[in-house]
């Protein structure tokens, strides 16, 4: 009739488990995804070998433009960006497309550093 209190609790250890395991599982998904933002894929879209021409297809929208180097970022040698560095975008009928120059920090990422050079 009336259980007591080992058996109740006895009774509800697997939803403690199963709870727990469900916000660890949780929290670990939340990592995971601040990590991935934070050093992200310097080739979401395709790269071109500096120096070199190649043509990358970009989705339609907001865009950043990244220069990258793989280098060690512990090495403390600076990302530096080279002066004659040019690119153009062109739109599906041939127009060019206005790009915002933008200077960034360089910032560490999974295989090198990367540095923020423009913005379609």
């Amino acid at each position: 009739m009336i259980r007591g209190f080992r058996e109740r609790i006895g009774a509800e250890e697997g939803m403690i488990s199963a709870s727990t395991v469900i916000l660890i599982a949780i929290a670990a998904f939340v990592v995971y995804l601040l990590l991935a933002a934070f050093q992200g894929d310097t080739a979401q879209f395709g790269n071109v070998a500096v120096p070199g021409k190649a043509t990358v297809e970009l989705p339609k929208g907001d865009i950043d433009i990244y220069y990258a180097e793989k280098v060690d970022p512990d090495a403390g040698v600076p990302l530096i960006t080279p002066d004659d560095l040019q690119y153009t975008v062109t739109g599906p009928g041939g127009a060019g497309i206005p790009v915002s120059s933008r200077g960034d920090d360089a910032k560490s990422t999974g295989d090198g550093m990367t540095r923020l050079i423009g913005q379609i």
